[in-house]
Formats: C-alpha cells, sequence, structure tokens
C-alpha cells in the first residue's frame, strides 16, 4: 500500500489540466491546514503579547528566505535543469552541485551573520519591545533561522523535481509543511512553550524538503556541496 502511494506521487504528469488539478486541490489542502494552524495558535496563547512575539519572530528570517531562497526558485531554476538534463546526467548533476554549493554557502553565511546580530537586529526593528519580549524573539527567530535553509533546499529540490513533470510532491510539500506547526503546537507547546511551536515550525520545513529527496536521490539528482 505504502509503495503504491509513493509510486502515485512520484509519478509523471503530463496532463496541464491534470497538474493544475493536482497543484489546486494540495494548495487547498495546505490552506485549510493553515486556517486550523492559526486557530489553534490563538487557542493554545491566546491573541495577546506571546503571539505578537511569535509572528515578529519571522521577520527576519522571512526577509532571508523571501531575498536569497528566491535565487532558487523553480521560475529561475527549471529552464537550468531541462536543458542540462537533456545533456546527459553527467552535465546535470554538474549544474545541481554548483548551484546548490553557491546557494548553500550564501544562504548559511547570512543565517549566521543574522545569528550573531539578531540583538541588535531586533531592538533596532521593535525599539519599544519590552525588554522580555525582545530576549524571547531574539530567541525565535534564531531558531527559525533554520527555516531559510531546509525550505531552500526544499526549492532547490522542487525545481528538479517539476523539470521531470513529478508536482505531486512538490504540491504535497506545504501540507506536511503545515502538519509540523500543527505538531508542534499539539505536542510540544505544552512542554516547552512558544518555543515549542517554533520548533514545530523547522520541523514543517524539514518535512517540506524531506518528502522530495528520495525522487532526487532516485534519479542522481540529489545535491552535493562542492567547493
Amino acid at each position: 500500500m505504502v509503495k503504491r502511494i509513493l509510486r502515485a506521487f512520484n509519478g509523471e504528469i503530463k496532463g496541464v489540466h491534470e497538474a493544475a488539478y493536482l497543484l489546486g486541490f494540495f494548495a487547498l489542502l495546505a490552506q485549510i491546514l493553515a486556517m486550523l494552524r492559526d486557530r489553534m495558535l490563538a487557542h493554545y496563547f491566546g491573541a495577546g503579547a506571546t503571539l505578537d512575539i511569535y509572528y515578529a519572530s519571522f521577520r527576519i528570517p522571512d526577509f532571508i528566505f523571501t531575498t536569497i531562497a528566491s535565487l532558487v526558485a523553480g521560475s529561475v531554476l527549471i529552464p537550468f535543469f531541462q536543458k542540462a538534463f537533456e545533456e546527459g546526467e553527467a552535465s546535470s548533476k554538474k549544474v545541481i552541485d554548483e548551484v546548490w554549493s553557491s546557494f548553500f554557502a550564501l544562504v548559511v553565511f547570512t543565517c549566521i551573520i543574522a545569528f550573531l546580530l539578531m540583538p541588535v537586529l531586533i531592538r533596532l526593528l521593535y525599539p519599544s519591545m519590552p525588554v522580555e519580549s525582545q530576549a524571547l524573539a531574539i530567541s525565535l527567530s534564531r531558531i527559525f533561522l533554520l527555516s531559510p535553509i531546509f525550505l531552500g533546499f526544499s526549492n532547490f529540490l522542487s525545481s528538479i523535481i517539476q523539470a521531470h513533470r513529478r508536482f505531486a510532491l512538490y504540491a504535497l510539500s506545504p501540507v506536511l509543511y503545515n502538519v509540523g506547526i500543527i505538531f508542534g503546537i499539539i505536542l510540544l507547546s505544552p512542554i516547552f512553550g512558544i518555543t515549542g511551536v517554533a520548533i514545530g515550525v523547522v520541523l514543517g520545513s524539514v518535512f517540506h524538503a524531506a518528502v522530495q529527496i528520495p525522487f532526487a536521490r532516485s534519479i542522481k539528482s540529489l545535491p552535493s556541496f562542492i567547493f
């Protein structure tokens, strides 16, 4: 049964309408889970200072994601990957490794700098925030800095997967992202508080990428870091 499900998600989708219906279904499912996630956050923490700090802590990691991880978005890389795949396995692997290594070095370096400067950045962004709240925002933001790395990796893999017309795995990733956050809310927040939700966000970003790894490995396109 599990193998059949995996084969269904790994199957190539050639029809435009079939791909559109599939992407639309999973997009709707992801939005439903997102609404459930937000409702659960309000239920567990209330509409107060804790949630304000939680959402404020996304600001710097989200900025890194939107500015750097967009470099490996499908709209940018898919044409290059399709051309490389046509030239053969050796050529495609070379392109994949080179692009991934450049992106990985850039995003990790940026996240390390942001991690070190987070106290300064939080004070600049939220000068009127109480000191205790700033300390929590710094802690959460530092945890969230893992997300641009994992989501960037996921975007990179999704470009490879979409170049092979495997849209189901790409569509499933946002669903699993929300599942990870909900897991953090239900199981981790009673133990760690709002930090447990932050851990759930990171888990969601790991799930976002992990579901695409088996197919990338099966076509020998899993990226390796090279200098």
